[in-house]
């Protein structure tokens, strides 16, 4: 057996999901694996099946908490389980593990809503974790606009819009039986970084409204076409996000 055919073999093996039916041939194994006084040659390799495996689920316990406490112990278990064997690791980063589940979560039936909005903020909090950084824009910056100027968000800000209230399941301040019972509501919000840490932050419809057009770069003019709020609430929102530091100079 060549090396490349060895480690292709070997990373097949190795890779091969933890389920029914999937189990390491010992023909294949003896091709390239010696068992030794205790295990055999399947048995050793399995030993690496496994923990790839469950280092895979660890990684998604760690990215999604919020979405294990929505479900279950078990039912994230299988959860896990499920969508690694549908959308197997394709990155050479962990980081990019959760990046279907999301999308994966909404697809299944039965579904909760509840769950798939977690499951969006839970990777909204992962990218906006890795995302880079830009040089803001000050308030004196922002005090010199001009109409025409194009502007940007962070590229570390996700914005989201819910119907229950995940941020606050997520950080410890309401029970998932108590989100249940409530009435689904619009929900806006965003996740941003400070100081290498994410934060969520709630903003208001219009406010909403204004970060996605400016999300997409348009030049300020256009963001505020259509715009039916007061000035005082764009001055109150421009003077937050000149703090927050949530405004930047397209890059050229």
């Amino acid at each position: 057996m060549k090396l490349a055919q060895l480690q292709r073999q070997m990373l097949a093996d190795v890779m091969r999901p933890l389920a029914p039916g999937h189990t390491i041939a010992k023909a294949t194994t003896a091709a390239y694996i010696k068992p030794n006084h205790r295990l055999t040659a399947p048995e050793r390799l399995e030993i690496y099946n496994r923990q790839y495996w469950f280092r895979l689920a660890d990684s998604l316990r760690d990215d999604f908490p919020g979405l294990l406490r929505v479900l279950g112990e078990r039912a994230f278990r299988k959860l896990a389980v499920a969508y690694l064997n549908e959308c197997p690791s394709r990155s050479f980063t962990l980081s990019d593990l959760g990046r279907s589940l999301p999308g994966w979560l909404a697809r299944q039936v039965p579904c909760s809503t509840l769950a798939v909005e977690m499951a969006w903020l839970e990777w909204a909090h992962v990218e906006t974790y890795d995302a880079a950084d830009s040089p803001p824009l000050g308030p004196e910056d922002l005090a010199s606009l001009t109409p025409g100027l194009p502007l940007r968000l962070q590229p570390h800000i996700r914005l989201l819009r819910l119907h229950y209230p995940v941020d606050d399941i997520r950080l410890g301040n309401l029970s998932v039986r108590a989100a249940k019972k409530r009435q689904p509501a619009d929900i806006c919000l965003a996740t941003h970084r400070v100081d290498g840490g994410v934060f969520y932050r709630r903003l208001e419809p219009g406010e909403f409204a204004l970060l996605q057009k400016l999300s997409a770069d348009k030049p300020l003019s256009q963001a505020l076409r259509g715009f039916t709020g007061s000035p005082q609430d764009l001055q109150r929102w421009f003077a937050a996000w000149a703090q927050l530091g949530w405004l930047c100079c397209p890059i050229k």
